[in-house]
């Protein structure tokens, strides 16, 4: 084809073709499931240690009392923190389209464009759709609630 194999015989030397794999073949090849061995919260617990670090040193450079932000700097606060990483967060479903998720807790496990996937206190992984949900975080102190749908 055009743009692929420059000044080559046509056929040879043409490389490896990458395919991408298709989220319903992710999904049908078990992918994306968490296996039942490791679907307990204390599995979880030092990754969730680690993602405390890691929040505390990427929102380092805001004053250590977020108590005294400006509007403006809680603002820019809280978008940093929406554009995080949330594996190991621990989240709190504070508002959700569908009620029965509303006060679900636990730590984020796995993360994908339009779902968390958390692990609760009980041991059950429960997937919680982006759209129409706002989680609760605890960030260097302060309870922050992100619009999953901003969650990059």
């Amino acid at each position: 084809g055009e743009g692929r194999g420059k000044g080559r015989g046509k056929g040879k030397g043409m490389g490896v073709v990458v395919k991408e794999v298709t989220a319903k073949r992710k999904r049908e090849g078990g992918y994306m499931e968490i296996p039942a061995a490791e679907r307990a919260y204390a599995i979880y617990e030092p990754l969730h240690a680690l993602w405390r670090e890691y929040a505390a040193r990427a929102l380092e450079h805001f004053p250590a009392a977020t108590a005294a932000l400006s509007p403006t700097e809680l603002s820019r606060f809280e978008d940093e923190v929406a554009r995080m990483d949330f594996h190991g967060a621990r989240v709190r479903v504070a508002a959700a389209r569908d009620p029965t998720m509303v006060h679900l807790e636990g730590i984020v496990v796995m993360e994908t464009e339009g779902v968390f996937k958390v692990v609760t206190e009980k041991d059950r992984v429960v997937a919680v759709g982006k759209r129409g949900v706002v989680v609760e975080v605890e960030v260097a102190g302060r309870r922050v609630e992100v619009v999953g749908g901003r969650v990059a």
